[in-house]
Parts: structure tokens; C-alpha cells; sequence
């Protein structure tokens, strides 16, 4: 389970310091969905459009890298140690945020390759979920990965389509698994791509300055502005169905929505087994047992098999030859224990009020 949230903000100097200070509340927020790792990436703007730069895999790997108008930072810490106040003040310069937040299972987040934002082609992505691999390597004859995680699979296929919306469309609806992404193409930095194919839960909202949001949990938004005192405003906060692609453009005035698709998605038996075990542990656990497991069962969802003896969900996750990690413990200090009393007191303590 992973984290994702981020930001388009307006040009508006005040509008984006409310931007900078939703980013991280939502940061601490996603530390419920992971803490082994956190990363972030700002775009500043570029002067002068041109190609994207072809990156080494050195400079894929360094942890901190400025490119074409990004700043993609990575670190193998919780939010609470990545975020920093120069953090703070060098992202109310910024007009786009993409944050994440990891929980490792296979693929170690010593690995920078596995961590997020990663930097795969032209693509920075973000990913919460796994998917089977095999079928993406040889639809997309995919060459050798850096990393060990799914996430960099499906980034790796998505880079081959150019930014053609139908071929975008056709990589989604070809996973299997569970898959809530957020990136970036950096021929075309402005551009932000936003899809939810199965499970893995995925909001948007806006707030009262108009800067627009994205989350892996709808509750988020709720509890920072409850724990804040409407600091942030955030209003249409929308929890997507299953299958959903939309495509933002990053403009003076906030994001204008430029595209939608909507496509069906795939699970594997193994995925709905997961669900059953994590999905639904979280604070929005309610809403998404009452809207997404009806999604999975009929239209949104629909359940398929693999053409080959299914494995154990965590080993199709990951690349072969990392199978000797010993598997981490799922329940710590970062998830609510307790009564609803104590779930707000630690909250709190985490938000600072």
C-alpha cells in the first residue's frame, strides 16, 4: 500500500502558500499508507519548451535530481522527517506537487529505483498498487528495470505511448491489478495525468483559493480541515469509480480539465484478497466498503483469471530474483488503534495542532 496526493496551484502567491501547506498536511495524512519511504517532486516551469532529456540510469538513480524544470526529491524516511521547512518555503514557489508515500514489500526502498516519484523515460509517476508484470514486459517489449516494482513496469509502458490519450487508454485497460497513478510526461510538464483502473482508491478536491488536489483517500481532505479549522477549504471532493482517466492542464488560474476517459478494469482473484485484508482498514473504510467492493463485483471491476497458475499476490507484484526479503510488519505506530477519541488526539499530534 502506498500514498499518493498532490497539487495544481494558481499563480496567486497567497494561493500558493495554501498549496504548500495542503501538500504537506496530505503528506502526513499518507504516512497511514506508508513510511518506508516518502518523495516529492516541484515544478518550477521552463523557460524555453523543449524535448525532454535523456536521462543515464545514474541520474535516474540519484535521490535528488533537477530536470527540465523539476525538482524530484527521494528519501527512505517517513513524511514527517522528508518534509522540512526549506521543503515548505521552495514549494510555495512551485506550480505543480506530486507527492508519495511508500510501504515496501519486495523491492527495498534502500534502492532509490524503487522509490517514488520515479523517473522512468519521460515520465515522473506515482503509483499505489501492484499489477501482474509479465503480460506488460512482453506486450511492450519492456528491456531491463532498474528497480524491482510494478510501478516502474507500468510507467515503462506508458512512456511508449507518446502522449496518445487511445494508447494511454489501452496500457490501463491491459493491467491487472490494482492501480491508482499520477504523472507526468516531461515533453509536456504542464500536463498532468490522473487514473484510477481497480481498487486502489483515488479522490480529487479543490480548495477555497482554487488550487486542485488529488489523494489516495477522500478522507484526508476531511480530516485535515477538520484537525486545521477549514485552513485549507477544500470543497467537490470526489471519490473516482473504477476505470477513470483524466488529464489536467496546469494554467495561471488553477488546473482546466482537459480530457476524460472512462475504461474497464481488471482484477485478479488475488487482488480482491488483498482488498479483504488491507483495503478496507483505513478511515474511509466505510465509504469504500458501501461503493468500491460493489464496483468490483459488477461493472467496474470485473474479476479475471490469469492464463497460468496464480501465484502469491506479493511475488507477481515484484520483479523475479528479489524473492529472500523478509516481509515487513504491516500494523505499526502509523495506523489508529483505539476509539475515535484516540484516533483524533494522535491526529492531531501529527498535524501539530
Amino acid at each position: 500500500m502506498c500514498g499518493l496526493f498532490g497539487v495544481i496551484s494558481t499563480d496567486e502567491p497567497a494561493a500558493r502558500r495554501r498549496a504548500a501547506l495542503g501538500f504537506d498536511f496530505l503528506g502526513i495524512m499518507a504516512q497511514e499508507r506508508g513510511t518506508d519511504a516518502s518523495g516529492m517532486a516541484r515544478f518550477y516551469g521552463r523557460p524555453h519548451p523543449a524535448p525532454a532529456t535523456t536521462l543515464t540510469a545514474a541520474e535516474r538513480l540519484n535521490p535528488s535530481i533537477r530536470v527540465d524544470g523539476w525538482h524530484i526529491s527521494r528519501r527512505p524516511v517517513k513524511w514527517k522527517q522528508f518534509w522540512k521547512l526549506p521543503h515548505l518555503l521552495k514549494s510555495e514557489r512551485a506550480s505543480i506537487l506530486v507527492g508519495h508515500t511508500r510501504r515496501a514489500t519486495r523491492g527495498e526502498s534502500r534502492n532509490v529505483a524503487n522509490r517514488s516519484p520515479m523517473l522512468v523515460g519521460n515520465l515522473i509517476g506515482t503509483h499505489n498498487g501492484g499489477v501482474a508484470i509479465q503480460q506488460l514486459v512482453e506486450r511492450y517489449g519492456l528491456g531491463e528495470m532498474l528497480g524491482h516494482t510494478s510501478s516502474e513496469a507500468i510507467f515503462a509502458a506508458l512512456n511508449t505511448c507518446g502522449g496518445n490519450i487511445d494508447q494511454i487508454v489501452r496500457v490501463l485497460e491491459g493491467l491487472r491489478g490494482r492501480a491508482a497513478l499520477a504523472w507526468v510526461d516531461r515533453n509536456e510538464p504542464k500536463r498532468i495525468y490522473l487514473a484510477r483502473t481497480a481498487l486502489s482508491p483515488l479522490a480529487t478536491a479543490w480548495d477555497e483559493h482554487g488550487n486542485f488536489y488529488w489523494a489516495s483517500s477522500r478522507q484526508w481532505f476531511l480530516t485535515v480541515d477538520e484537525l486545521s479549522n477549514y485552513m485549507c477549504g477544500f470543497k467537490n471532493i470526489t471519490q473516482w469509480q473504477e476505470g477513470t482517466l483524466k488529464v489536467y492542464q496546469s494554467r495561471k488560474t488553477g488546473a482546466e480539465l482537459q480530457e476524460t476517459r472512462y475504461f474497464q478494469s481488471y482484477v485478479r482473484e488475488s487482488d480482491v484478497r488483498v482488498s479483504e485484508r488491507f483495503l478496507w482498514d483505513y478511515r474511509d473504510a466505510a465509504w469504500e466498503k458501501d461503493n468500491m467492493r460493489c464496483w468490483v463485483k459488477t461493472q467496474y471491476g470485473e474479476i479475471v483469471k490469469l492464463n497460468q497458475p496464480e501465484p502469491d499476490y506479493y511475488d507477481d507484484d515484484y520483479w523475479p530474483g528479489d524473492l529472500e526479503e523478509p516481509e515487513p510488519e504491516y500494523y505499526d505506530d502509523d495506523y489508529w488503534p483505539g476509539s475515535a477519541a484516540t484516533k483524533k488526539e494522535y491526529e492531531q499530534a501529527k498535524l501539530g495542532f
